[in-house]
């Protein structure tokens, strides 16, 4: 047996009145265009601090509590409203009856005639000041992070974890390449047009990104050669580190520093003397044809080698310290005895220099 619809209608506006009457958003109708309010929520007082009676008594109550900076939008949107054109959401700022400001959205249904002119609107009305403050305060930390990272003299590039979008170009990036792009593939297109030459900075460039985010840690990806708008060429070393939500990738500019260095290995490699690069401790890392010819030993060999096992005008004991004169100095010049791989020996005449961790 079924209720009478009476009952059955009693019974759902009660269930509807306690879903209203409790809610924690604030629910409203108002009649058009006269601004009267036909039904508020117990919820307006907690938002705007005022009664629902309030409410009742004083039409567009509303318009009393829009802070200042929104009231040009307001008398708009009502405009509109009364010509029932109502998007549906609406975010604005209020002061309520206590002076506290507070930022609200309202979701918005438009309540017609059968000729479709406005009778009423119905909202609910949600208090987002806690979302809004958040923006705010993520905006200015992102903010101060984008000054960091535009003040540094490494450029810098922001990515999204699957190395497709990029976010963030620093403006030393803009400065270097002349020119950036807003996705990854984007930007292989113009920082490596020759395409050999771009698929194989992909096929080395994607394991570095999973050897990133496998360790967390930052990893060196190796040299590329990038090409700036101008069509100049500047090689980079970059730098790869994933966040939580970002890959960082930074460039190290080195095309002065490989400069020199091909400047400066061309020079040793068409001298008549020979040439050493040694580490601290002594052990044989460069040499030069010179002193391939000069001493009998191939180049492989000698990269197997240390000073000790070439010198013997002086003992290990003193080669160490005198390494660490060199070091201390910074150069130094002095006379010396080599053995030949034939087991001649041979005097030379010794001009060290110590630069970074080589002598």
């Amino acid at each position: 047996v079924r209720p009478p619809a009476a009952q059955e209608l009693a019974t759902s506006k009660a269930r509807y009145q306690r879903l209203t009457e409790n809610a924690r958003d604030m629910i409203y109708r108002m009649s058009l265009p006269d601004g009267k309010y036909e039904y508020v929520s117990p919820a307006a007082e907690k938002l705007f601090g005022y009664t629902p009676q309030e409410f009742y008594d004083t039409p567009v109550l509303i318009q009393n509590a829009i802070h200042p900076d929104w009231q040009d939008y307001f008398a708009e949107q009502w405009e509109r409203l009364l010509q029932g054109d109502v998007p549906p959401v609406y975010e604005y700022q209020i002061i309520t009856e206590s002076g506290e400001e507070k930022w609200l959205n309202q979701r918005n249904t438009l309540v017609t005639d059968d000729s479709g002119a406005p009778l009423a609107i119905e909202g609910i009305v949600t208090d987002i000041t806690h979302h809004k403050l958040a923006e705010k305060t993520l905006a200015e930390g992102e903010g101060k992070i984008r000054a960091v990272l535009d003040a540094t003299p490494f450029p810098v590039a922001v990515v999204d974890v699957h190395d497709d979008n990029i976010y963030y170009w620093s403006r030393s990036a803009i400065d270097l390449f002349g020119h950036t792009a807003p996705t990854a593939a984007q930007w292989y297109e113009i920082a490596y047009p020759d395409p050999e030459y771009r698929s194989d900075v992909i096929k080395r460039w994607k394991p570095f990104l999973e050897k990133a985010k496998n360790s967390g840690q930052t990893v060196n990806a190796g040299e590329y050669q990038i090409t700036c708008n101008d069509g100049s060429v500047r090689i980079c070393e970059l730098w790869a580190k994933f966040l939580p939500d970002s890959l960082v990738v930074t460039f190290n500019d080195i095309t002065t520093k490989k400069q020199e260095e091909d400047q400066y290995r061309r020079t040793v490699e068409i001298s008549l003397d020979g040439f050493w690069m040694v580490d601290t401790g002594g052990r044989l890392i460069d040499v030069n044809d010179a002193y391939c010819r000069m001493s009998g030993y191939g180049r492989d060999e000698l990269l197997q080698m240390s000073i000790m096992d070439l010198e013997v005008g002086e003992s290990p004991v003193d080669v160490e310290l005198h390494l660490a004169v060199i070091i201390k100095n910074g150069s130094d010049r002095f006379e010396s005895l080599h053995i030949l791989k034939n087991g001649t020996l041979f005097d030379v005449e010794v001009s060290a220099t110590y630069t970074s961790k080589r002598v």
